[in-house]
């Protein structure tokens, strides 16, 4: 079986993203992101994606091409007072988890 490089992949992806009408900055992420999951094996969100992702885009259904995200600030502060405390709130920062949450998402999946 002949195999295709990255570097043609990707050109490809991009070439066609640029032809729907995706910007340039945002084609290239998408064609790398794209390309990188058919590297990786992937390829339920690689080459199979591919063409329903297109669609989508050409239809103008469910995302924006040019829609950047926005960093949104959310915390919650706890205070034991004067109660017991749980330990766990004692750990050192080397011990906390970092979590990453979408408020709105095109989430693929949902939609493909």
């Amino acid at each position: 079986m002949q195999r295709i490089s990255f570097e043609k992949i990707y050109d490809e992806f991009h070439r066609v993203l640029l032809k729907v009408g995706f910007p340039s900055e945002r084609a290239a992420l998408c064609a790398r992101v794209f390309a990188e999951n058919m590297r990786d094996g992937v390829y339920s969100h690689g080459l199979i994606r591919f063409p329903d992702f297109v669609e989508k885009a050409r239809q103008g259904a469910h995302f924006d091409m040019c829609a950047q995200p926005e960093k949104s600030v959310v915390s919650d502060r706890w205070s034991s007072g004067t109660a017991i405390s749980d330990p766990g709130w004692s750990m050192p920062p080397s011990a906390w988890i970092g979590l990453l949450t979408w408020r709105v998402s095109t989430a693929w999946d949902a939609w493909l």
